[in-house]
C-alpha cells in the first residue's frame, strides 16, 4: 500500500490497525476522492480478505512532494535490500538513483559535510583508506523552515557513551508557536575550538543563512574561540 501511494503521489490515513483488522481512507476521503481498503483476518485460513476496497483515487497530483510521509526508513530500507545482498560495496550514488528509479522520488537536498583522516595501524600509514573524522548534517525540512522561525539559535552538544565516544553536537530554534525544533547536528571528535568551528561555519553557510541571528550558547571556551 505505501509502495502504491507512493508511486502515484497520494496518500491515505489508517483508522484500524489491529491484528484481524485493517481499515485505511485516503486523506482526502469527503473532498472529492472515495477511496478506502478495509481488510481482515481469516485466522482458520491464515490469510487477509479485502471486505471493501474502493479503487479510484481521484486526487492523484502529477508529481509526489518531498515529505511524503509513507516513504520513510522501511519502505526505502526493503527496496534497496536486494541491491546490497548482491553487493555490499554498493555506492550511496546507487542506492540513491534506485530510489529515484523505483519511487519518482528526487533527493531532498539534504546537507551532509564529513571530513576524513588518515589511517594508522600501530606507527604505520595505512594507505588507500580513510577513517571518519567529524560529520554535519540538516534535514532539508529543517533547513526550509528556519526561514520561518524566530531570529534565534541555540547550540549545545553531548558526549556519546557508546561504542565509539565521540561528541554530538546540536543546534536548536524557536517557531512561532514557541516549540523548540532541532535545524542542524553534527559529530565530531571532542568539544574543541576547531571542532565548534566545523559545526558553526557549515550552519553559517548551509542553514542560518540570513543576518541578524542571534546565538544562544554557554560560556564553553571553545565556542566562544569559533565565534570569534
Amino acid at each position: 500500500m505505501k509502495e502504491y501511494s507512493i508511486r502515484r503521489s497520494v496518500d491515505y490515513r489508517v483508522y484500524v490497525s489491529e491484528p484481524l483488522t485493517f481499515y485505511a481512507k485516503c486523506t482526502q476521503y469527503g473532498y472529492g476522492c472515495d477511496w478506502l481498503i478495509w481488510v481482515s483476518m481469516i485466522s482458520r485460513k491464515h490469510c487477509w480478505v479485502i471486505r471493501r476496497y474502493n479503487s479510484s483515487h481521484t486526487c492523484t497530483r502529477a508529481t509526489i512532494f518531498q515529505d511524503h510521509s509513507k516513504l520513510d526508513s522501511n519502505t526505502i530500507a526493503e527496496a534497496i535490500k536486494p541491491l546490497v545482498e548482491i553487493d555490499p560495496s554498493l555506492k550511496v550514488k546507487s542506492v540513491i538513483a534506485e530510489v529515484q528509479s523505483k519511487f519518482n522520488y528526487t533527493d531532498p537536498s539534504t546537507v551532509i559535510h564529513f571530513e576524513t583522516m588518515p589511517a594508522y595501524q600501530g606507527d604505520d600509514l595505512v594507505s588507500d583508506i580513510r577513517v571518519l573524522h567529524r560529520v554535519f548534517w540538516s534535514y532539508y525540512p529543517c533547513i526550509r523552515a528556519f526561514r520561518h522561525y524566530k531570529p534565534v539559535v541555540q547550540v549545545d552538544r553531548t558526549h556519546l557513551y557508546g561504542k565509539y565516544k565521540s561528541c554530538l553536537l546540536v543546534a536548536v530554534s524557536q517557531d512561532g508557536n514557541n516549540n523548540i525544533v532541532p535545524i542542524a547536528f553534527a559529530i565530531v571528535e571532542r568539544e574543541t575550538s576547531d571542532a565548534w568551528n566545523f559545526f558553526l561555519s557549515n550552519l553559517r553557510q548551509h542553514v542560518v543563512t540570513r543576518d541578524g541571528v542571534r546565538l544562544i550558547s554557554d560560556q564553553y571556551e571553545s565556542i566562544n574561540a569559533a565565534v570569534e
